[in-house]
């Protein structure tokens, strides 16, 4: 699993006595402090929808992936990054994210009313922890991330957004 550590052997094919061991750490993509990652602060999150109020668009900015924002159907995110800066990723997790594939597109904007669509597609469904989702090289101030459930229901449950240019 995540966070274990594996061993892998070498050996030279020409001389069998020569084997070198490797160790690999698998650590969590976590946008604070993920190497060749930089996060960019956002400045504001807007949603299209709260209907729980509880579960607002602010919680996923608090870096607590117990919180999370929830709307139903397709509804989305606005990211203000408070200046244009140059991505290349939006970095998110989901509640649930192990057993559900969420439905996600990206589009980016420099005056926040005219966006292009920048990425489509869905998570893994496979883990809980961060995902990154590649959205080629971008430079913009806005960013919205639109959300219509996922494999098993209508609801978006997401639990923390990032803005990054990774290595």
């Amino acid at each position: 699993g995540i966070g274990d550590a594996a061993a892998v052997t070498v050996t030279d094919r020409g001389n069998a006595d020569n084997v070198s061991v490797y160790s690999i750490v698998f650590k969590h993509l976590d946008p604070t402090g993920y190497p060749g990652v930089k996060e960019f602060t956002i400045k504001s999150v807007t949603a299209s929808a709260e209907p729980e109020t509880q579960n607002g668009a602010g919680n996923v900015l608090d870096r607590n992936r117990a919180t999370r924002w929830s709307s139903d159907n397709e509804q989305y995110l606005t990211l203000d990054l408070g200046k244009k800066v140059t991505f290349n990723s939006v970095i998110m997790a989901f509640m649930d994210g192990s057993n559900r594939k969420y439905n996600l597109a990206v589009s980016v904007s420099n005056d926040g009313e005219t966006f292009t669509e920048v990425y489509r597609g869905k998570s893994s469904g496979t883990t809980d922890d961060y995902e990154l989702f590649p959205l080629g090289r971008q430079t913009a101030r806005y960013v919205r991330i639109t959300g219509n459930g996922h494999a098993d229901g209508t609801w978006n449950s997401w639990t923390e957004v990032a803005v990054a240019l990774s290595e």
